[in-house]
């Protein structure tokens, strides 16, 4: 062979032996030595294959009870591996969820299906991390004596309309797993609010 410059180029030990590295360091860089046939998100699921199992009834008594605790990991392999549109998983936290009081103007309005209650619009406390990742924005329900508790929401990464729902919706786009079946959280436990 001649490069451009009319010199002979090639079939020297030399070049042997450089191919053999660049083809060496082909294979260990494409992660061909693993032979898996797995990509990350693959190899991902099966961690929480191993890590939960697949029966989402042991899995929801498990968090109702305490034994694990509903983090955004969880709740998105519970969103992709449930069948079930009707599912609930009750969550009963060792330690109160801390909402904040949004929307103020709109302030405390009369709860349409409990009598005698009122709702306002919250969201969970940025520096509770595991629990506003999964529960984010909130309707918090009041009693006639003052005892709070968080509506059950679903569990989904479905689009809302309107330019004030632009903030949520790209929380949406970069929190969620992919293809799944929404599911209802139910907080059982009395939430701290903040005005």
């Amino acid at each position: 062979m001649i490069n451009l410059l009319g010199k002979a180029v090639g079939n020297t030990a030399a070049n042997a032996v450089q191919g053999r590295l660049n083809a060496q360091n082909a294979v260990e860089n494409n992660a061909m030595n693993r032979l898996d046939g797995l990509t990350t998100d693959e190899r991902n699921r099966l961690r929480l294959v191993k890590k939960y199992g697949t029966d989402i009834q042991i899995i929801s008594e498990k968090i109702s009870n305490g034994s694990i605790l509903l983090t955004k990991e969880l709740a998105d392999y519970i969103y992709t591996i449930n069948t079930n549109p009707n599912l609930v998983i009750t969550v009963h936290n060792k330690e109160p969820v801390n909402v904040v009081l949004i929307e103020k103007k709109r302030g405390w309005r009369p709860n349409k299906s409990v009598e005698g209650e009122q709702v306002h619009s919250a969201r969970v406390a940025y520096n509770d991390f595991s629990n506003w990742s999964v529960l984010g924005k909130v309707i918090v329900s009041k009693d006639k004596n003052n005892r709070y508790r968080i509506i059950p929401d679903r569990y989904d990464f479905e689009w809302q309309s309107g330019l004030s729902k632009l903030p949520r919706n790209i929380e949406t786009i970069l929190g969620s797993p992919g293809a799944g079946v929404p599911f209802t959280i139910k907080y059982t436990g009395e939430p701290n609010v903040k005005d």
